[in-house]
């Protein structure tokens, strides 16, 4: 055991962390061996009485540990001591490092295990210290801080630089090394003097400047910022250059075919046709003779035949079944155009309904000889040809069902009056006495019945007459027109006096039980409209007005509200200072319009009884000159092949605009008819020249 010589305190070592300072001993060993140098001398060890740790080892000299004083002791004690702390020192080597995760590595928040190690090379070179692995090392956004130590070999002079690596979370044996290594920079280590510090120095002189360090990992990306303010357009820039033409487009659907090729014949000798006309086929008459051309027995829609006549006449003849419509021939006298004196020029007849077909028709007077003397009523069963006399009555109107099996007239005095034996019997029907009766209609058959009242309300019917109603609404109705079931009534008049000026209109879908009334800026003299009212025509014209003309509704559905918005943005067909009657077909294409009179004392002047096949968008005249005449009443057959007109104390007119089965068409010196066949057994004319003619 060493034999303890002495043991000091050393006071000048104070700890700058407050704890006791430490105390060192001196131990002596015993002597050298014999027969060496410096012989009889002894060893000793200076250790700290703290942590027993080795400060130094000396020799005594020759003479023995005796020789040597205490204050040799204690500097001896010093010397080891001092040297002790510097090195102690020179051992602390380690330092706080800090990086950032780069951002392929995928890690933002969390703990890692790092591996370091240092190399003397940014790029390849050797490895000088570690690896050394800190465990669970905190990362916030991808920056982390550590302490590392690398001992000597990390403070050495020179260039080092530390390569980093993290382990996977998931996997242990996955590490991921970063791409570049980072340099260290070597701080020394302040040494504190052993001895008490003296007073405080002046401040030395700034030293250079340093090297800019090396560029640090880049922080991360930001939050994006709130988006500016728009500025303004920039001016528009010049317009480029004209692109290349695009591929052509694929063939578009085939058209339909045109009209089929016509070839002509010319006939020169004989005045009949040897059998009948071909399809698709013109003939050019050269004969002085009359030629008989009897129409193809066999056709299909769309094919054509012509016929340009020269000196001679020339006859179309039907085949069996056909007929030609004749509605686009220009002059009334020569196409079905009669002219029937029923009454001599004293009688004003207020309607003349006809059946479906035109085949019966009745003819109802209101005046004889200027008063409401009672006159006979007439019947015709053949389309006007003969007219049979039937009861003595002053009618305001009339109408009859689609089959002629009921009449109905408005009595001037009071009620109605109907008959189901085309007007050979009578009996009296409706309210007892309602009068000032405007207007009636019927559907097509005769099961509803419907008539106005002049400045009270609507009556009606739903079981041919035998009993009665009075609608839910009032006005001075002069107009009325149904549908051809009776559910879809209009009419159409005035106001109420004291109500406003203008017109009234008043539209029912569900047969008169409901109504919906308004009142429009024209005021409306008639209606009538197509079986399924679908199309509505409205007359206007009074007094004090600036015109008066004929409007043509299309209405798109089945309820009031559409009929009367329809109604209200119908446009003027004719416009004119004339007042008209007016009626139209069942499809509605066929209009026949003939003027009443002439607003605010307006000559009647060259007006004619005109008529449309096409809703009234064209109108062709009549009469085959003009004539001066003002009408009382008109109407149209519901198949739109016959019109009737009545002149006002004059005669009743009939236009045919078909001809009857074996009727023909007849044409005069160089005359020319185009016809086309259109399906059903009927030819059409299309268009005509010359003298061209119904026989």
């Amino acid at each position: 055991m060493p034999n303890t010589i002495g043991r000091w305190p050393v006071l000048p070592l104070a700890n700058r962390d407050g704890r006791a300072r430490p105390t060192f001993e001196v131990f002596r060993f015993g002597a050298k061996p014999k027969g060496q140098a410096m012989d009889g001398r002894g060893q000793g060890q200076i250790r700290s009485t703290r942590s027993d740790n080795f400060v130094g080892t000396f020799f005594f000299p020759p003479h023995g540990p005796a020789a040597i004083t205490r204050t040799t002791m204690k500097a001896l004690v010093t010397f080891f001591i001092l040297s002790f702390s510097v090195a102690a020192h020179a051992e602390n080597t380690a330092f706080t490092f800090s990086g950032q995760v780069p951002t392929g590595a995928g890690v933002i928040t969390g703990r890692r295990d790092f591996i370091f190690a240092l190399y003397d090379s940014q790029i390849g070179g050797a490895r000088v210290a570690g690896p050394v692995t800190n465990l669970g090392v905190t990362i916030t956004r991808r920056a982390f801080t550590t302490r590392l130590d690398f001992g000597t070999n990390g403070i050495a002079m020179g260039g080092r630089w530390v390569e980093v690596a993290m382990r996977s979370a998931r996997n242990s044996n996955v590490v991921t090394v970063f791409s570049s290594r980072q340099p260290l920079s070597v701080v020394p280590l302040a040494l504190y003097a052993l001895t008490p510090a003296g007073a405080k120095g002046d401040k030395g002189d700034k030293g250079d400047q340093g090297d800019t360090g090396a560029t640090g990992i880049q922080g991360p990306v930001g939050p994006q910022g709130s988006q500016g303010v728009q500025g303004i357009q920039g001016a528009t820039g010049q317009t480029g250059a004209q692109g290349l033409q695009g591929l052509q487009g694929v063939p578009g659907a085939v058209g339909p075919a045109g009209a089929p090729a016509v070839v002509w014949q010319v006939l020169s000798s004989s005045n009949t046709l040897a059998g009948s006309m071909l399809p698709n086929h013109g003939y050019i008459l050269s004969t002085e003779d009359e030629v008989t051309l009897p129409l193809p027995p066999l056709a299909a829609p769309g094919d054509i035949v012509r016929v340009t006549g020269g000196e001679g006449t020339w006859r179309i003849t039907p085949s069996a079944g056909q007929r030609i419509i004749t509605a686009n021939l220009p002059a009334a006298s020569a196409h079905g155009f009669h002219d029937y004196d029923l009454g001599g020029p004293q009688v004003f007849w207020s309607a003349v309904p006809m059946t479906k077909e035109g085949g019966v028709i009745l003819a109802a007077p209101l005046r004889y000889n200027g008063s409401e003397t009672p006159t006979p009523c007439l019947v015709s069963t053949n389309g006007g040809v003969n007219w049979n006399s039937r009861t003595l009555a002053a009618a305001v109107g009339a109408a009859c069902s689609a089959s002629g099996d009921l009449f109905a007239m408005l009595n001037t005095s009071g009620g109605v009056l109907l008959s189901q034996d085309n007007g050979v019997t009578w009996s009296n029907a409706g309210p007892a006495g309602t009068v000032n009766q405007t207007a009636i209609a019927m559907s097509a058959d005769g099961s509803r019945i419907i008539y106005t009242i002049a400045r009270t309300s609507i009556v009606r019917s739903s079981d041919r007459g035998m009993t009665w109603q009075t609608s839910p609404v009032t006005g001075d109705f002069l107009g009325l027109a149904v549908s051809s079931d009776g559910l879809k009534q209009i009419a159409v008049g005035y106001p109420t006096p004291g109500n406003g000026g203008g017109g009234l209109l008043a539209v029912s879908v569900d047969g008169g039980d409901t109504w919906i009334v308004t009142n429009t800026p024209t005021a409306w003299t008639g209606v009538a409209c197509s079986s399924n009212a679908s199309r509505v025509f409205l007359g206007s014209g009074i007094n004090g007005s600036t015109t008066a003309g004929l409007y043509t509704a299309e209405v798109s559905g089945d309820s009031a509200s559409q009929i009367i918005a329809a109604i209200q943005s119908a446009p003027a067909r004719l416009s004119s200072s004339l007042r008209y009657v007016f009626a139209c077909s069942g499809n509605g294409s066929v209009v026949a319009a003939a003027p009443l009179d002439g607003i605010n004392g307006a000559s009647i002047g060259s007006g004619q009884f005109l008529v449309s096949t096409d809703s009234g968008r064209t109108w062709v005249p009549r009469v085959s000159a003009p004539q001066a005449a003002f009408y009382s009443a008109v109407s149209v057959s519901a198949d739109g092949n016959r019109v009737a007109a009545a002149q006002i104390y004059s005669t009743i007119q009939v236009v045919d605009l078909i001809t009857s089965e074996g009727g023909m068409l007849y044409g005069g010196q160089f005359s020319c008819v185009e016809l086309q066949y259109v399906g059903n057994n009927r030819f059409v004319v299309l268009n005509s020249t010359g003298s061209v003619g119904v026989r």
